[in-house]
C-alpha cells in the first residue's frame, strides 16, 4: 500500500497546486467548499489525543460538517484539514472506517 499511498498523495498535490511537497492551506479549504464540505475552526485547547478535528456527514445534504481546532501548531491544522477533505473524497469508498482512517491518515 505505500506504493499506493505515494501515488494518491502525488495526485492530491497536483489536485491541489502544491509544489514538491508543498501545500498551501487555502488550497485544500477551497477544495473543501468544492466537496460541499463546511470548515468551522474552534478553539478546543491544547489535547492528548491526537483527535483535533470532529467530522459530520449529512446524507440528505450530502454535506460534511467539520469541526477543527485551532489550538494547534500550524501544520497539525493543515493536516487536519487535509485529513478530512479525503475523508469528503472517499466517502462510502471503506467497507471498514478503521481502514478509512488509516487511508486518511497516511495520505494527509
Amino acid at each position: 500500500m505505500p506504493d499506493y499511498i505515494e501515488s494518491a498523495a502525488d495526485g492530491i498535490r497536483k489536485t491541489l497546486g502544491g509544489e514538491g511537497l508543498v501545500i498551501e492551506v487555502d488550497a485544500p479549504v477551497k477544495k473543501c467548499r468544492e466537496l460541499k464540505t463546511v470548515l468551522f475552526p474552534v478553539p478546543w485547547g491544547e489535547k492528548e489525543l491526537k483527535y483535533n478535528a470532529l467530522s459530520l456527514y449529512l446524507p440528505t445534504s450530502g454535506t460534511n460538517w467539520v469541526f477543527l481546532n485551532l489550538d494547534v501548531k500550524p501544520m497539525d491544522f493543515k493536516f487536519w484539514i487535509l485529513h478530512e477533505m479525503i475523508h469528503s473524497l472517499v466517502r462510502g469508498k471503506f467497507l471498514d472506517i478503521e481502514a478509512e482512517e488509516t487511508f486518511c491518515d497516511s495520505l494527509a
